[in-house]
C-alpha cells in the first residue's frame, strides 16, 4: 500500500473512533475509544487488508459498543 493510502486509512480511523465515541456519550469516551482500537488489532490480526481495515474495524467496534450499551441497567428515576 502507497503511503498516501495508509495516511488515509489512519485519518479514517481517527474519524471513525471520534464519531463513535460521539454516537455513544452513555459510555466514557475511553471505553469507546479503547473497544475501538480492540477491534482494529483483531482484525488486523485475523489479517485484514488495510484496504478493508476501516469498515471491518467499524463493524466489529459497533457489534461490541451496542451489547455494552444493551447489557447496561436502565437509570432509576428518581
Amino acid at each position: 500500500m502507497a503511503p498516501n493510502e495508509a495516511q488515509r486509512v489512519q485519518i479514517d480511523l481517527l474519524d471513525i473512533a471520534w464519531r463513535l465515541a460521539d454516537e455513544h456519550p452513555e459510555l466514557p469516551a475511553g471505553t469507546v475509544l479503547r473497544c475501538f482500537a480492540r477491534a482494529v488489532r483483531t482484525a488486523r490480526a485475523c489479517g485484514v487488508a488495510l484496504g478493508d481495515l476501516t469498515v471491518v474495524a467499524e463493524r466489529i467496534a459497533r457489534t461490541h459498543l451496542d451489547s455494552r450499551v444493551a447489557d447496561r441497567p436502565l437509570p432509576l428515576a428518581g
